[in-house]
């Protein structure tokens, strides 16, 4: 007896892609979960949610909380939305939602560079924040760490984005629309004014 089940079925799909069939037209897609983007977003959410974790530890001390909460809750807000952010990203690309017609149209590597860019630059601010006031909480020390941890990983991810960015660009139709002319578009007035 197969311990599977009937619904799902595992498969290689035509672009490659080791797959997990669901319902409704919808798979797993394995290949992306192996790779380096679907790793490192994978650990940026579980290091975000970790760094939340230790940082509400660490602010059990009230005279802490109330003369540095606003570092905190900065902190808070940073890791909790970057894991949102992080978790949604993660389900868009491995159910292959960015292919369907309502994702279609959204530029996923342009994403993913000004994610991990703002990201990087948020977790900057909010981990040195809590390292200077960690006020002896060792929550507050390790929320600082994986911030760190966190900050490393958006810009490994920045840096892989911005590099498949590149080779999309760099490909023989990777470009389509206005960019992807060499010439600029020949102008006529008459032309211009025949379609008014």
């Amino acid at each position: 007896m197969d311990n599977e089940p009937e619904s799902a079925s595992q498969n290689t799909n035509k672009e490659g892609r080791e797959t997990v069939d669901l319902k409704w037209g919808i798979y797993i897609d394995i290949t992306y979960c192996k790779s380096i983007h679907g790793i490192l977003t994978a650990a940026i959410t579980i290091i975000s949610l970790i760094g939340f974790i230790c940082l509400s530890a660490g602010r059990a001390n009230i005279y802490c909380d109330a003369v540095y909460g606003s570092g905190y809750s900065f902190y808070g807000f940073v890791s909790m939305s970057d894991f949102l952010t992080g978790l949604i990203n993660y389900i868009i690309y491995v159910l292959v939602l960015y292919e369907k017609i309502i994702f279609k149209f959204v530029p996923w590597k342009i994403w993913d560079l000004i994610w991990s860019s703002v990201w990087s630059f948020f977790y900057f601010i909010a981990s040195i924040l809590v390292a200077v006031q960690a006020c002896g909480q060792a929550g507050n020390a390790a929320a600082a760490v994986f911030g760190f941890m966190a900050l490393g990983l958006h810009l490994a991810m920045a840096y892989f984005s911005f590099k498949a960015w590149r080779e999309e660009r760099s490909q023989p139709g990777g470009v389509t629309g206005p960019q992807a002319t060499s010439s600029p578009p020949e102008y006529s007035a008459e032309k211009n004014f025949e379609q008014y």
